[in-house]
């Protein structure tokens, strides 16, 4: 579907989930990147980087950002508001217990 329509945002968020499922963190990143730079206000490409960010490519601070990117865009998702809240809340892997 990207190669016809690269800039179809659900492809780029499918795109990005399946290399994350494959663990290639780095491609499925890219896929949630653009995903963000054609629609800013997508939350849930924020919320797949700092997944990315905090748990596999060891960058807790840009993780942090992007959780906060979210609570700033103030979705209509209480559950996702709450996961977002628990992930600021959590350290991520090696910064302390």
């Amino acid at each position: 579907a990207l190669d016809v329509e690269p800039e179809n945002q659900l492809a780029l968020n499918q795109a990005g989930f399946t290399l994350f499922q494959k663990q290639q963190h780095a491609e499925a990143k890219e896929k949630f990147q653009r995903l963000l730079e054609l629609n800013p206000e997508n939350y849930q490409g924020y919320f797949n980087l700092a997944i990315i960010y905090k748990y596999y490519l060891d960058e807790p601070e840009k993780a942090r950002d992007h959780l906060e990117k979210i609570i700033e865009l103030d979705p209509d998702h209480p559950d996702l508001l709450e996961r977002v809240r628990q992930e600021l809340d959590t350290p991520a892997p090696g910064e302390g217990t």
